[in-house]
């Protein structure tokens, strides 16, 4: 019986000309798994990265206005929540595809969780700690078409004088007032008196990038409670950035 299985096997093999699949198949196959795990664990550690340079920049331009409530509904509208969908997708997908490798089913579900939550970890602070954050996310703005509507964008969050940010470089000054002009070409009479708070390191003359803290009074006036230096984040990269494909 078995032989007449074996001979019916091999006949029906000779008809249909079936051949058997090469090794190289399967070494294929199994290096194009493990190409797109290890894509995903890379894209999964820059989204991080980028996160971690996000949350620390806005949490330090947000830092002294816990007791203002409509800044802290800017806080939240302006998080990177492009970034914050991404990761979980990468890592969900890492998961899966780590399972398909050869031996990936020899693993407990817990310990792939454990081995990729470290390795986004490890590659996320990697990338913000050698301070390529900033220069990914000048050359993805510069790439992807509405990114800047998606992603943290540090003039976009200070164009809201109806939440009392204002934001742009010094046209003018004079004794009690000053002529700014915002991001999108316009000019503010911005006021202040003896009671403004002014941070340190802040330069008030023409063409000098600023920060206001206060309230929109009239159409194009703002009243300044507090002023700040426009600066760069600590790490920031200094001059043009150059973008790898470009």
């Amino acid at each position: 019986m078995k032989k007449q299985v074996i001979e019916e096997t091999l006949k029906k093999i000779k008809q249909e000309k079936i051949e058997p699949t090469p090794k190289w198949h399967f070494l294929l196959k199994n290096y194009a798994v493990w190409l797109g795990f290890f894509g995903l664990v890379f894209l999964g550690g820059i989204s991080l990265g980028l996160l971690i340079y996000f949350f620390l920049g806005l949490g330090r331009e947000m830092a002294d206005f816990s007791d203002r409530p409509q800044h802290l509904f800017a806080f939240w509208r302006f998080l990177p929540h492009f970034w914050l969908a991404l990761i979980p997708i990468f890592f969900f997908l890492a998961f899966l595809i780590f399972r398909k490798t050869k031996n990936g089913y020899h693993y407990d579900n817990l310990l792939i969780f454990l081995g990729l939550l470290f390795s986004f970890a490890l590659l996320g602070n990697a990338i913000y700690f050698s301070r390529n954050s900033e220069m990914m996310d000048d050359c993805i703005f510069r790439d992807m078409p509405y990114y800047k509507d998606i992603s943290y964008d540090k003039e976009r969050m200070w164009s809201r004088p109806e939440l009392g940010l204002l934001g742009g470089k010094i046209i003018k000054l004079e004794e009690d007032n000053l002529n700014l002009e915002d991001f999108v070409g316009t000019i503010w009479l911005v006021k202040f008196d003896e009671d403004m708070r002014m941070r340190r390191r802040v330069s008030l003359t023409p063409d000098v990038l600023i920060k206001i803290i206060g309230q929109k009074t009239d159409e194009n006036v703002f009243e300044a409670e507090e002023i700040r230096p426009w600066e760069k984040r600590k790490g920031a990269p200094m001059g043009p950035v150059v973008c790898p494909m470009h």
